[in-house]
């Protein structure tokens, strides 16, 4: 039996490493020291193609605009290609929320594809 993987996009490969290692160091993605997320907690995935992003700057307006927004748990951008991956929590935002927090600060969101949910 022959398998078919693909190898994780890159924003969501950096996703993970950057969640293992603030785990390693016990610290949650909002910056605070030894806390956990509560029990029952509903993680979604979703990557957002972005058009209008032409430079790292505009990379780390997006990604600061995510990381800011109510809900969002973590969020890694890229330019090439251009999209978000983004962790977030389903009790306090959704993806049309998060999408119009990027269409606020001037991006096209083209397409969503949602991703895996977990509970934490």
């Amino acid at each position: 039996m022959q398998t078919n993987t693909k190898p994780l996009p890159l924003p969501l490969l950096l996703l993970i490493i950057a969640g293992a290692l603030l785990v390693a160091v016990g610290c949650s993605p909002d910056g605070s020291a030894g806390t956990t997320a509560p029990q029952g907690e509903s993680t979604m995935t979703s990557t957002l193609e972005i058009d209008g992003m032409t430079c790292m700057s505009c990379v780390g307006g997006v990604e600061g605009a995510l990381r800011r927004m109510d809900g969002v748990t973590a969020a890694a951008v890229t330019l090439e290609p251009p999209e978000a991956v983004v962790s977030w929590d389903a009790r306090v935002t959704s993806v049309e929320a998060i999408r119009s927090g990027v269409e606020e600060i001037g991006y096209t969101v083209l397409a969503v594809r949602e991703g895996a949910e977990s509970s934490e």
